[in-house]
């Protein structure tokens, strides 16, 4: 997740600085944090004030003037996301600046549900070309590596970065304890899954 690249790039001794929108909730009305720049553990933060939004789509007032100076002021842009205003504009400023940039299309590329004809009409004036001029895309697992190339993107220009998670500490119960606790057979096989519940997550 971002959170855990930021806190390793800032632990490996670089300035990290994260520019987004101050949604906090989906619609048109939905809650707002407050705009401003904050440090949340060493990285630089910068909230945007986003008065016009749709879902978790907005525009962003001061997002031109904030991303024209973060970028001078970077050595690499990563734009977390496809298909939304902060991330068009990074992608342009990082072109215009001669940085090079990431872009981590979090499983959106192909599109398939939701509102496809705009996001292929998106995709035509504005994703394909961010893709290529990307110094790379970054899929989160073999499978969207595989739907990017099948996009058009060639292998040399994807890589592969799973998401991960903090280590959680190791309870400090034993096994059959654990177990009995969720009603568990000893033998049982168990699998665990995180991720939210949509229906693109089937």
């Amino acid at each position: 997740n971002l959170r855990g690249v930021s806190r390793s790039v800032v632990a490996a001794g670089h300035a990290v600085s994260v520019v987004c929108s101050n949604m906090a909730s989906p619609g048109v009305r939905g809650k707002r944090l407050q705009a401003g720049r904050f440090d949340v553990e060493g990285t630089q933060v910068t909230y945007l004030t986003t008065p016009l939004r749709f879902h978790w789509e907005g525009i962003s007032l001061g997002a031109r003037s904030q991303l024209r100076h973060d970028t001078a002021s970077h050595d690499l842009v990563h734009v977390w996301g496809i298909r939304h205003f902060l991330g068009a504009i990074a992608i342009r400023e990082a072109r215009r600046q001669d940085r090079p940039y990431l872009v981590s299309p979090e499983g959106s590329v192909p599109p398939r549900s939701r509102n496809l004809l705009p996001k292929r009409v998106v995709d035509w004036m504005h994703t394909r070309g961010a893709f290529a001029h990307a110094f790379r895309v970054v899929a989160t697992s073999d499978l969207e590596a595989r739907d990017l190339e099948a996009w058009g993107l060639p292998p040399s220009r994807v890589v592969v970065l799973p998401p991960w998670a903090d280590a959680v500490p190791l309870s400090s119960l034993d096994r059959s304890t654990l177990r009995s606790s969720w009603s568990l057979p000893s033998d049982a096989p168990v699998l665990l899954w995180i991720g939210r519940i949509s229906r693109e997550k089937g």
